[in-house]
This record gives C-alpha cells, structure tokens and sequence, in this order.
C-alpha cells in the first residue's frame, strides 16, 4: 500500500467539507422553500443537491484510495464552483463566494500536484492484470 501524500489528505478534508456545505443547501432549501409545502422545483434542486454531495463523496472516497476516476468526478465540481463562487462574490456577496472559489481553486491546485498525479498512476498501475 503507497504512502498517501498529504495533499491528498488535504484534498479529502476540503471535499469532505464541501458535502457538507452541499447538503446543508440541500437542507436550507426546503427549510426556505417558498409556499406552502415542498414544490417540485425544490424538490428537483435538493435531488441535485443530493446527486452532487453523493458524487463528491464518492469522488473523495476513490481519491483516497487511489482510483483515477476521483479526479474526473472532483475536478468537475471544483470548476463549477470556482465559477459559482466567483459569480457570488462579484454580486455582492464576497465572503461567501470568495471563500467557496478559494477552497474550490486549492483543491484544484492539489488535484494536479505532481505528487498527487504520481500516487494515483502508481496506484493505478499496481491493478492492472499482469502486472
């Protein structure tokens, strides 16, 4: 078993608090949802919701063991919230939109570090048959 550099611990930890956040929208939005009841467009987002903190998690659990498909599945999410979190805080709400493009930016950063890159095809090549 490869010894996993810690930018990859990093990386699980930041992704692990991006579910969160995720999930804690997910539950705002019915708590928040307007009308009465629950409609369907808030049933649709926190089915989205819910769909993007399961591919995060599944992405970060890959990641930490190694499986070259975590990158795909967490590069994708870091794109789209560097541009969600830029688009927050040019309108008008830094903090937040400036904190969620800076974590998103770091764990891209991190994903294609050259230690990160190099664990991952290690791992990778370590399963293939014959090998």
């Amino acid at each position: 078993m490869p010894v996993r550099p810690p930018a990859v611990l990093v990386i699980v930890g930041l992704v692990g608090i991006e579910i969160i956040a995720v999930m804690a929208l997910a539950v705002l939005s019915v708590i928040y949802a307007p009308g009465e009841g629950i409609s369907s467009a808030t049933a649709v987002l926190v089915f989205a919701f819910v769909l993007i903190a399961g591919a995060l998690a599944w992405g970060a659990k890959g990641l930490y063991e190694g499986r070259l498909y975590a990158r795909a599945l967490i590069v994708v999410w870091q794109i789209m919230g560097v541009i969600i979190g830029t688009q927050i805080a040019v309108s008008g709400q830094f903090v937040p939109g400036s904190v969620t493009a800076l974590v998103c930016g770091v764990v891209m950063i991190l994903m294609f570090s050259p230690r990160v890159i190099k664990y991952l095809r290690n791992h990778y090549e370590r399963e293939l048959p014959g090998t």
